[in-house]
């Protein structure tokens, strides 16, 4: 909950502005360097979530496999 609480911190400090901005992107492995920054954060929110619930559906089936089973 604490770390929701940075990361929210830390994207209410950055101005409109700011998550227009492009070139901030210095990703090699595929971002395309024209990308706003708000791309950026739309991408790793994404990411979160998407590992986020491949996580969850493995403790979830670690339960059922040996715990549950």
């Amino acid at each position: 909950r604490n770390q929701a609480l940075r990361w929210r911190g830390a994207l209410e400090g950055i101005s409109a502005e700011e998550l227009d901005q492009v070139g901030r992107l210095q990703n090699p492995y595929g971002s395309d360097p024209e990308d706003r920054f708000v791309d950026l954060i739309a991408w790793v929110n994404t990411e979160f979530t998407h590992h986020a619930a491949e996580i969850a559906c493995l403790r979830d089936l670690y339960h059922w496999t040996h715990v549950a089973g």
